[in-house]
């Protein structure tokens, strides 16, 4: 007598649910052995191997549960194919056959239209389970999935392909290099600048500047170099000038123990007292 081939519950079981708990895939011992030395005796480490192997039993009886539901939607999508088989074959023998009078072409008409609306309610409902298994299970949950056509490259159309791809790559190249000499252009000008301010022509001639205004201010006589080129330099000199003309301003209207809009009290005279001292 010949074996009878496995299920699909069989297969299922034998090789998802039997070499699955943790007894099986890592003993007690091996466990320990991973454990330091030092904690291999202690008794919490016995309850954490008993804490996982209760863990992976949920996820076999999660797993168990899953096989049975796909193996029963199995069952009953093949039975529904199976029966809309034998449908489809049985109409286009009653077809073949009733082919031969007007009034038997009528009969076998009707009855086909019958056929027909069953067959689509039926087509309907087993639609309506296949989508329910998609989105409960995702697209692998579908026992009886269409075949998608992949189409290949030809060697014409590879070679035009890998074409088009290096035209693509050598004018991203050719952008990505014209950035980077732009933005190092940029750079270099920045730095220059930079080297101009700290080390360059401005410090140099504000010095020079504040010099000269300084030595008129001490001596009495002497012309004063407020020439500034432009941009920051004339702003700064131009800002210094007026600061000194006020400091200026405010030392000439001062006379000690003169009125100052105080009403020449004692403080007014003790401050310009100090501020002589």
């Amino acid at each position: 007598m010949a074996p009878t081939p496995p299920s699909e519950l069989q297969i299922l079981h034998s090789y998802l649910l039997q070499p699955s708990p943790l007894s099986c895939i890592l003993p007690w011992p091996a466990f320990q052995v991973l454990a330091p030395t030092s904690t291999r005796q202690n008794p919490n480490l016995r309850r954490l191997y008993r804490d996982l192997e209760f863990r992976r039993d949920i996820t076999i009886d999660d797993v168990r549960r899953r096989i049975d539901d796909e193996c029963r939607q199995s069952a009953v999508l093949v039975g529904r194919l199976g029966k809309a088989v034998r449908r489809e074959e049985g109409l286009k023998t009653e077809r073949k056959r009733k082919r031969g009078t007007d009034y038997e072409d009528d009969d076998d008409d009707v009855n086909t239209s019958d056929d027909d609306d069953d067959y689509d309610n039926d087509e309907a409902e087993a639609q309506r389970e296949i989508k329910l298994d998609t989105h409960l299970h995702g697209q692998a949950g579908n026992t009886l999935s269409t075949k998608i056509r992949s189409t290949n490259h030809t060697s014409s159309s590879l070679l035009s392909a890998m074409q088009i791809a290096t035209s693509d790559l050598e004018s991203d190249i050719t952008s990505l290099e014209a950035e980077i000499e732009s933005i190092h252009r940029e750079c270099e000008e920045r730095v220059g600048a930079l080297s101009d301010l700290r080390y360059g022509r401005f410090a140099g001639r504000s010095s020079s500047d504040l010099g000269s205004s300084t030595g008129a201010e001490g001596l009495g006589h002497g012309n004063r170099n407020s020439d500034a080129e432009n941009g920051v330099e004339s702003e700064v000199v131009r800002a210094l000038e007026e600061l000194r003309d006020k400091l200026n301003g405010g030392r000439e209207g001062w006379t000690p123990g003169g009125d100052r809009g105080d009403g020449g009290t004692g403080e007014s005279q003790s401050r310009s007292t100090g501020s002589m001292g």
